[in-house]
């Protein structure tokens, strides 16, 4: 099989796989993911870090069932994640600092929510 014939199959099995988790993605857990980034990243890597936070916390909601969060809004699902793909996969292969991004979003989440 030609090999853009097989880079476009695997473009198209990611864009459906966001499609399928476009009801968990969660806008505000991006913006907080991409604040909460090391300073030194440059804006692809930490745009990719905030994708790879959001993209690990659908997953774990469509894998557990839970209801539908807010979606990452009105464009085509997983549009926003898309545009950054690759910045994206490279953020996966840092699992620790993902989940510890993860952690202090949560963790002021909850701060804020029980502050108001």
């Amino acid at each position: 099989m030609p090999l853009g014939l097989r880079l476009v199959q695997r473009q198209q099995r990611i864009h459906d796989a966001l499609r399928i988790l476009a009801p968990h993605l969660d806008r505000d857990l991006y913006r907080r993911a991409r604040r909460l980034a090391p300073e030194g990243l440059g804006e692809d890597e930490a745009r990719g870090l905030a994708g790879a936070v959001t993209v690990r916390a659908a997953l774990d909601a469509h894998r557990g069932d839970e209801p539908a969060r807010a979606s990452l809004g009105r464009r085509e699902p997983g549009a926003d994640l898309s545009d950054h793909i690759d910045a994206i996969s490279q953020a996966l292969r840092h699992p620790h600092l993902i989940d510890s991004i993860r952690q202090r979003v949560t963790t002021t989440e909850s701060v804020d929510t029980d502050v108001s």
